[in-house]
């Protein structure tokens, strides 16, 4: 899987976790900049980008998921050792 099929599924599950539209997410979306993006949201977000991806995030990893661009990172890493 390459950078951009891994950042489209990432984009659309952060969007459909969020609940907003996938027009307002990209790399840079954060929890910072998405205002429905809390400690609730973050937790259905990890457990449904595991879910999706067939991987798992140490505690450590899940809890620096705090950006797209820091999640496509962390999956690539997991897919390239899978």
């Amino acid at each position: 899987m390459n950078h951009d099929e891994i950042q489209n599924r990432v984009i659309t599950i952060v969007a459909e976790i969020m609940e907003t539209s996938v027009d307002q997410i990209n790399e840079s979306s954060s929890s910072d900049t998405v205002e429905t993006w809390d400690s609730m949201t973050q937790m259905s977000l990890t457990l449904a980008l595991q879910e999706e991806f067939k991987v798992r995030f140490v505690s450590t990893q899940a809890t620096k998921l705090a950006s797209v661009k820091l999640i496509i990172a962390a999956l690539e890493d997991l897919l390239r050792t899978k």
